[in-house]
């Protein structure tokens, strides 16, 4: 059995590289990173017992947990061991018995910490290491509240430049099966793009203003920022950092490093891009000159986006009924 160790999140802008992250932390010997659970968004329950659970609202936290599927653990591979980076010893039916092992390992009345430290633990001594971190990826945009809701947790807040989020959040379904592909392209409208990146820019922003000594924001824009992020992680989790961790540097971060010119941004893209994501933020600036494109061209996706809202909650709906085993 590990120590109990303070909750260290990572999360922050999607398509930013925090499943590069999660494989790259997964290489080193002590640590083990695993995620998706959503625990303090989707599947938040609120302990009503001075910052505790009850018996019936731990029942509630134990059952959501069993349903999770833990997907940047990735522990669904019959080919565990194989593909660096990920689960080695823990398949998909190890679950039950991962969850059973840390319920355990919980006295009465824990803290919604004590929960996800135990998860932690119980995943750790499956695969034979001892300090975990937890990483889901489309939370920056919540981390004020999450940060309230567990005021000693510290954060990994990853953002990267607006050009490449758009080009990898455009394109994330490229290297998907034609259904995949098809359902990627009707949900996405340059609006939510941009809403997205907005939202969770100024939420990072405040989270580092506000909690300076809980909160690091990384842009793993090269291989040496990428390398000063690993570093920064071992940092938060007291351990000394391991050359196996530093095995994927210089491969692609997700599917972000794309330059066809089929795959390029069109007039509507850029046009949220600079009137909605220019920031003066180092590292986060706008490379390319958009004096060319005009508020008219905002004017002519904005008329769009009705229809594309329909497009959005039909292809949802759709989504949300194939079994996560299939996606």
């Amino acid at each position: 059995m590990t120590d109990s160790q303070p909750t260290v999140l990572i999360t922050g802008l999607p398509r930013s590289g925090t499943t590069w992250l999660v494989q790259s932390l997964n290489l080193h010997p002590e640590i083990l990173a695993f995620g998706e659970t959503h625990f303090f968004s989707k599947r938040w329950i609120h302990p009503s017992q001075n910052g505790r659970y009850s018996s019936s609202e731990l029942e509630a936290v134990w059952k959501t947990l069993a349903d999770c599927p833990f997907w940047s653990s990735t522990p669904l591979k019959k080919d565990l061991g194989k593909s660096p980076g990920w689960f080695s010893r823990t398949s998909f039916d190890d679950l039950p018995e991962v969850i059973e092992s840390a319920r355990r390992r919980v006295a009465t009345n824990p803290t919604p910490a004590e929960v996800l430290d135990a998860v932690g633990q119980a995943f750790c001594e499956r695969e034979g290491k001892r300090v975990w971190v937890e990483k889901t990826a489309s939370e920056g945009k919540n981390v004020l509240s999450t940060a309230k809701k567990m005021s000693d947790a510290r954060f990994i807040l990853t953002m990267r430049e607006p050009m490449g989020f758009f080009r990898s959040y455009k394109f994330q379904g490229a290297q998907m099966k034609k259904d995949s592909r098809d359902m990627y392209a009707a949900r996405y409208h340059p609006f939510l793009a941009a809403v997205i990146w907005r939202l969770t820019f100024r939420n990072i922003r405040k989270a580092g203003s506000k909690y300076p000594d809980r909160v690091s924001v990384l842009n793993l824009s090269d291989d040496q920022a990428r390398r000063h992020g690993l570093q920064e992680i071992c940092r938060f989790l007291g351990v000394e950092p391991d050359d196996a961790m530093y095995a994927l540097l210089g491969k692609k971060v997700n599917s972000s490093d794309i330059t066809d010119d089929v795959r390029s941004l069109d007039r509507a893209d850029l046009a949220w891009i600079r009137y909605l994501c220019r920031v003066d933020e180092p590292g986060l600036r706008i490379g390319e000159d958009l004096s060319d494109i005009g508020f008219l061209d905002l004017l002519k996706s904005i008329v769009g986006i009705p229809a594309w809202m329909l497009r959005f909650l039909y292809n949802s709906s759709s989504w949300n009924r194939v079994p996560f085993r299939s996606r």
